[in-house]
């Protein structure tokens, strides 16, 4: 048992490292961005390293969203940023109006937005499917200096939202949310999830692939436009999704460019969500084409 004297040391120690880890979120290492700059990015990497097994051990993103009018600039949907551009001897730097606390796990996100994703957390519970959306610290498996973690580390995910099973018929939401109706609901989970793989709109890492050919970058200059089409395999089996992403500029200003992603023709609401264990991108829509056709 520890004395108080070390009991309040390994606190402290505790402590430092939980707000290194902080500040590191809060640190873009690759070069000075002004909030224009910031703003041309749909995500950008900071200097914290997913060091848990989770986000394929790459360096955690922060999601910007822009406000044309009026002007505003959104680091994770939350933190605004609220003097820009100041000027310091080794970069610049942002105020913004809340800290970045590092993303929790798919699933814990969706379980603390009940107004949007309830259903959905209804559903993973119903199907037995946390695992596959969860990634936490496995108390009861580790041991000093040893943690070990439990869930899946890394998966992209078409998030539906209440408004998507809502419009689904009476009749079939009663099925879906029956004893009977289990197999298929999982089947509609299992469509919207993409295991082993972080797909934004910016790059697409896919664990399945070879070592050298698992991160691809879609911009192919420096104006930051994209347009990029491709197939993209969930973890249903014989199912596949038709993926398009375009970034234009929409006006000739500094930071008004227009992020989309398509899945089989529709338009997700919100893209580039990040999580501890991958990403999210919010639909319209609770697919219910199981199987490709083509």
């Amino acid at each position: 048992m520890l004395t108080g004297d070390k009991e309040d040391e390994r606190r402290k120690e505790i402590f430092r490292k939980i707000v290194t880890k902080i500040l590191a979120y809060h640190t873009i290492p690759t070069g000075e961005y002004t909030a224009g700059e910031l703003a041309e990015n749909s995500t950008v990497a900071t200097a914290l390293k997913a060091e848990d097994g989770s986000y394929a051990g790459l360096h955690r993103r922060v999601k910007v969203a822009k406000e044309i009018v009026p002007p505003a600039v959104l680091l994770n949907f939350y933190a605004k940023i609220t003097d820009a551009d100041q000027k310091a001897s080794n970069g610049v730097f942002h105020t913004i109006n809340h800290p970045l606390i590092p993303p929790p796990s798919l699933f814990d996100i969706s379980y603390q937005v009940p107004d949007a994703f309830s259903t959905l957390t209804q559903s993973i519970y119903g199907t037995e499917s946390k695992d596959y959306f969860d990634y936490h610290y496995d108390r009861n498996a580790s041991s000093k200096g040893h943690p070990k973690f439990t869930g899946t580390g890394l998966a992209t995910v078409f998030t539906p939202t209440n408004a998507a099973f809502h419009a689904l018929p009476a009749g079939l939401k009663l099925f879906l949310f029956s004893p009977f109706g289990e197999c298929t609901l999982k089947k509609i989970l299992a469509y919207h999830y993409i295991p082993h793989t972080l797909l934004l709109s910016e790059l697409l890492v896919d664990q399945r692939k070879h070592k050298h050919e698992q991160v691809e970058y879609f911009a192919v200059d420096d104006d930051k436009s994209i347009h990029k089409k491709f197939d993209i395999h969930p973890i249903l089996p014989n199912s596949t999704l038709h993926i398009e992403i375009d970034q234009v500029k929409v006006l000739p200003i500094e930071g008004a460019v227009k992020t989309t992603i398509k899945v089989n023709g529709q338009t997700t609401l919100v893209v580039d969500a990040q999580a501890r264990n991958g990403a999210f991108h919010v639909s319209a829509h609770a697919r219910l084409k199981l199987y490709d056709t083509n």
